[in-house]
């Protein structure tokens, strides 16, 4: 007896110690087998009718040829899983949990239909052409997001940005295409369900790998959203592809969904949003030197935009920002606002995204021609003199600060402030927002004078009420808004 226990001793220490090769294991009815921090290396199928303790040891996948397989009709549990195998993948025959981590450096493992869950430790790290895949099955992982910022939960593939609270959220992770308006997707979309699902102002970052192109050229990948768990499908305007490390970035969603990639030639559904893409100048605070606008109201400029018509909160505003504005599509001159959004006026004159820099912004429109409208607190506000194209998936910018061609001609009525040879801009001085600018308008300065801050008084922007304002509001006496 004492020898027996010597030699169980010896087993347990090479275990806990050194790898264990075997073809296959097959644990028997009534039989515990715990590997602790041991490595076992399989080469054959792994089948479990007893019970298996992972600790925190590592299976190792490494079969030279044809798929191993994963058998366990209650589930099987595991800490770390590697897959290394030459040829062949590994096939789950039943639901399995990994709290450590999943790795594949060779091979696939195929879900055949079940389910891998990460656990609240476990993580998924894949490499080129080595993947989880499966027409039916999928991953599934749940992760506490609290403001993420560039955030992957468990290694899943989908890279995750808000300034909100998402609270406890659940992403799945499948690989049959999706399809829609007789065209399909890539071998991968992702579920991603919150606890708290809106005003998230989200960005995700679906990853790919090239062997789920799906017969796609990879160039032409999009993103596209549905909200109703596939059956229809809409295109994220301003989706952005990075080939190189592939994947593809969609910004400003309020809401988290099913997201997918497909091509934009043979897209799964339409947009319902736009690019704007706008150049503009405000004439308060245009300094001809540096040929941009001055921002000394940044430290004082809201959080919350200060127009009614889409008074949303930011996290912060950009060191570049001269101060909110309103954009407003209109499907006729005359007509009211099909889409109005807040959005940050950057020195340069750009109308640019809540990050400072993206050089555009996304509107809840349908694609089409559409007059462009700015306005600001105590600005008149200007319309471009003719519809413009807009889309979804790319923008031509209208500048409003240069006219080439014939003075003028880009502004609705033809009325726009000089700033200097060939620079055009919005006239200053309207701080009551009559669309005129007159008496009213110099005693509503007046009656400001010497207040610091964030005031409609202030038309040259400088951070305080004084008589300067109200030599800026003079020149433009009876200058009219020509928006209707």
């Amino acid at each position: 007896m004492k020898r027996e226990k010597s030699y169980l001793l010896l087993l347990l220490i090479l275990l806990l110690t050194v790898p264990v090769v075997q073809a296959s294991l097959s644990i028997g009815t009534g039989t515990t087998f715990s590997l602790g921090s041991a490595t076992l290396s399989l080469s054959g199928d792994w089948t479990n009718t007893g019970t298996f303790t992972a600790g925190s040891g590592t299976v190792i996948f490494n079969g030279a040829s044809g798929n191993q397989t994963i058998t366990n009709s209650s589930g099987e549990t595991f800490y770390n899983i590697t897959v290394n195998k030459a040829a062949g993948d590994v096939l789950l025959a039943n639901n399995i949990t990994v709290n450590g981590t999943l790795t594949l450096t060779g091979g696939d493992v195929d879900l055949n239909g079940k389910v891998l869950t990460l656990g609240s430790s476990g993580s998924l790290s894949e490499t080129a052409g080595n993947t989880v895949k499966g027409a039916t099955g999928y991953i599934t992982c749940s992760s506490d997001l609290n403001a993420p910022s560039g955030v992957n939960p468990h290694g899943i593939g989908a890279t995750i940005t808000s300034a909100a609270n998402l609270g406890a959220t659940t992403i799945v992770r499948g690989h049959a295409a999706q399809s829609g308006q007789s065209n399909s997707g890539i071998l991968r979309y992702f579920t991603i369900t919150p606890t708290n699902n809106s005003s998230l102002n989200a960005t995700v970052v679906i990853n790919y790998d090239e062997s789920e192109l799906n017969s796609i050229t990879e160039s032409e990948l999009t993103a596209f959203r549905s909200e109703d768990s596939g059956s229809t499908w809409t295109l994220i305007a301003g989706s952005t592809l990075n080939a190189g490390s592939n994947n593809v970035t969609s910004g400003g969603m309020a809401t988290l969904s099913r997201l997918t990639l497909a091509s934009t030639t043979n897209p799964l559904g339409e947009s319902n949003s736009v690019l704007v893409k706008a150049k503009i100048f405000l004439e308060g605070c245009y300094n001809t030197e540096t040929n941009q606008m001055g921002v000394a109201i940044n430290s004082n400029i809201p959080l919350t935009s200060p127009y009614s018509q889409d008074a949303r909160t930011v996290g912060s505003i950009p060191a570049t920002i001269t101060d909110w504005a309103l954009v407003e599509l209109r499907s006729t001159a005359s007509g009211a606002a099909v889409a109005s959004t807040s959005a940050f006026l950057r020195q340069d004159g750009c109308i640019v995204a809540d990050n400072g820099t993206t050089d555009y912004i996304i509107m809840t429109a349908d694609p089409g021609n559409y007059y462009l409208v700015v306005r600001h607190r105590n600005h008149l506000a200007v319309m471009s003199d003719e519809t413009h194209a807009f889309n979804g998936l790319s923008s031509t910018l209208y500048n409003f600060t240069v006219d080439a061609a014939t003075a003028f001609d880009k502004y609705y009525g033809g009325q726009a402030a000089v700033l200097e040879t060939g620079v055009y801009g919005m006239f200053c001085g309207d701080p009551n927002n009559s669309d005129v600018v007159n008496a009213t308008d110099y005693l509503n300065v007046k009656t400001q004078i010497g207040n610091s801050g964030y005031y409609k008084q202030d038309c040259n922007l400088s951070g305080t009420v004084n008589a300067t304002d109200y030599l800026v509001v003079k020149p433009n006496s009876g200058k009219t808004s020509q928006i209707e």
